[in-house]
């Protein structure tokens, strides 16, 4: 239940309102309809968490013409208004043509982009197994390609080098191949430069300090 008064219980309106959906045994349509519930005030459960005790109503005397083709539906449950802006939503919505999940009612907690291929509508994961089915990955041991799903084509994302040092193999970006050591090389000559670097400091301290004790 949403609860909107500070982490107190709330009896708003939206709290309140229940909201559930009807099948529409012709077009396949899910028509969502509302009520908002009574309120028997506040209970207390057996860990002393207090909320508002809402009255379901499960009474099946209404009908409902169905949002998209108006069949008529029988034996609803109680219901006091058509969500007409969310049934709109779900009406326009996109379905693909591949597997059959919709743009808004899926399980992915976000709306679905979708592409064109060969006259079908599908989602992008449905997109992605067409264009590779038909053009198959060109990734090589030494060449690691991604698909540019906006420009419909393989783009190089890595590539292999020999380490100029140890002479093993270690994957760069494509756009870093200036990187000619492995990481280990890598981390080794920094901290031999960083070594060399103190060895300098320590030899330039004492060169001053004969200078001083000379002078």
């Amino acid at each position: 239940m949403a609860n909107h008064d500070f982490g107190s219980p709330c009896d708003c309106r939206e709290c309140r309102t229940t909201k559930f959906s009807v099948h529409c045994p012709s077009c396949e349509f899910e028509t969502t309809v509302s009520y908002e519930s009574g309120s028997n005030g506040i209970s207390i459960d057996r860990k002393g968490i207090r909320d508002y005790d809402f009255i379901e109503n499960t009474s099946k005397t209404h009908t409902l013409n169905c949002f998209k083709c108006g069949f008529e539906i029988k034996d609803v449950s109680y219901y006091e208004k058509v969500e007409d802006r969310i049934n709109q939503t779900r009406l326009n919505e996109r379905v693909c043509e591949e597997c059959g999940i919709k743009e808004f009612n899926n399980n992915k907690l976000r709306k679905l982009q979708y592409k064109e291929i060969n006259g079908k509508l599908t989602c992008l994961d449905c997109f992605k197994k067409k264009i590779q089915s038909e053009f198959p990955d060109p990734s090589t041991p030494d060449k690691r390609f991604i698909l540019n799903l906006d420009k419909v084509n393989y783009e190089l994302n890595e590539v292999r080098l020999l380490c100029e040092i140890c002479g093993r193999k270690h994957w760069v970006k494509a756009n870093e191949q200036w990187k000619k050591q492995c990481l280990s090389c890598y981390k080794k000559v920094k901290e031999n430069d960083k070594e060399k670097g103190r060895v300098n400091d320590r030899l330039t301290g004492i060169m001053k300090k004969l200078k001083n004790v000379k002078s």
